[in-house]
């Protein structure tokens, strides 16, 4: 069974909210949280620090890795990331 997580992020796809719009909203579970598209040039540093101004950029880091079941920091243009929101 797909996790909220999983469903929430095909529903952005299919209805096109994620391909129109940089940030989408999306509450799940107890998290608040929002799905950005990686841009040229972006890393998880600066999408996390940018996300989180509150938090240690390198605990925003690995929330960012566990969200996306990223094993690494690798992330490319086009990407699409579910990222939590600051002051969750």
């Amino acid at each position: 069974m797909p996790s909220a997580q999983a469903v929430g992020l095909a529903l952005c796809v299919l209805l096109g909210g994620v391909a129109l719009a940089q940030y989408t909203t999306h509450d799940l579970h107890t998290a608040r949280t929002t799905t950005y598209v990686v841009q040229q040039g972006d890393s998880l540093w600066s999408i996390a620090t940018a996300a989180d101004k509150h938090h240690d950029p390198r605990d925003v880091v690995a929330e960012i890795q566990s969200l996306n079941g990223l094993t690494n920091t690798d992330i490319q243009p086009g990407q699409t990331l579910v990222i939590p929101m600051d002051g969750r």
